[in-house]
């Protein structure tokens, strides 16, 4: 799993065990990302100094990161 830092927003390259679904930047140094992972569903805030989850809920099927679907 690889993390880069660009200007304040926290950026993912797609692993077999993270996806990020959607990220949206709020202000220059304020951004909300939601990722899959673990089988779970986070709502991250993200400021240049900080990372928190806000929520929390199971991933649903058809958000599976894309190197594990049809591989049942």
């Amino acid at each position: 799993m690889s993390w880069i830092r660009l200007g304040g927003l926290i950026d993912t390259v797609s692993s077999r065990e993270i996806e990020r679904v959607s990220s949206i930047r709020l202000s220059p140094r304020h951004s909300l990302h939601v990722v899959v992972w673990n089988g779970k569903r986070l709502l991250l805030g993200c400021t240049d100094q900080s990372i928190q989850v806000l929520s929390e809920a199971l991933a649903p099927e058809s958000v599976a990161p894309k190197s594990e679907q049809g591989q049942e």
